[in-house]
């Protein structure tokens, strides 16, 4: 894990997406200050919140661990399980 590309990839990402170090604090349930450390690279992230930080950020896991994007096109996270056949189970 490439811990100084991490804390760079999360604030261009973030910025990218209009996104404030609030407004990710918030989703994750940690302060502006965590948030702070992360892009400063003097922290990051714990384990448990890589998911829902890859989800935020719109990037797959392995993006996010080595800090760079490695998909030449980012898979769309908010359509990632958006099948026809989850809907009929669903609505079963």
């Amino acid at each position: 894990m490439e811990t100084k590309g991490i804390g760079n990839f999360i604030k261009k990402r973030r910025k990218e997406l209009g996104l404030s170090q609030f407004d990710i604090a918030e989703f994750l349930s940690v302060s502006i200050p965590t948030v702070s450390k992360w892009e400063n690279n003097e922290r990051v992230p714990d384990l448990s919140l890589f998911s829902s930080l890859s989800k935020i950020l719109k990037v797959d896991l392995e993006s996010l661990v080595k800090g760079k994007s490695i998909l030449k096109n980012n898979y769309d996270i908010e359509n990632e399980f958006s099948y026809p056949f989850f809907e009929d189970i669903v609505s079963d």
